[in-house]
């Protein structure tokens, strides 16, 4: 976990809104590409490359905001990590460790990627656990 939450978000990063998982799977797709959500969000603009955008090399230091809305269930436990694409179907892990969630509130975990697709990834457990939540990208981390 980041030792700072950075505020306010761009909605033009925004990659989940109020998206309700009930079991293990993934968020939804921020495309580096698009400087937006999938294709189909192309309305937005952000401050991330647009066309062409494959960083490559090393990757660039970013940052997933998640914005937890509401959690429930019996003992459930959440937990998260982000994980990028070049192709938008073979997914690899890109932070490091996973971040637990215990409780409505903000998290954010720093990641490294070079890869043109990002999402979250999250792991329930418990009895019917549920969990909303916002998630954005944070290009300014480290500046």
């Amino acid at each position: 976990m980041l030792g700072f939450i950075p505020t306010p978000q761009d909605v033009s990063l925004q990659v989940d809104s109020a998206n309700t998982l009930t079991a293990t799977g993934a968020g939804s797709v921020f495309d580096f590409d698009q400087g937006s959500l999938d294709a189909a969000n192309s309305g937005a603009t952000s401050g991330l490359p647009g066309a062409g955008y494959a960083p490559g090399g090393l990757g660039r230091l970013l940052a997933m905001v998640v914005n937890v809305d509401a959690v429930s269930g019996t003992t459930p436990t959440f937990s998260f990590v982000v994980q990028e694409s070049s192709d938008n179907a073979t997914w690899t892990q890109c932070s490091l460790p996973a971040q637990s969630v215990t409780a409505v509130g903000v998290v954010a975990l720093a990641f490294i990627s070079n890869k043109r697709y990002v999402r979250t990834y999250w792991t329930l457990g418990g009895t019917t656990p549920s969990i909303t939540f916002d998630s954005y990208i944070n290009p300014n981390v480290g500046n």
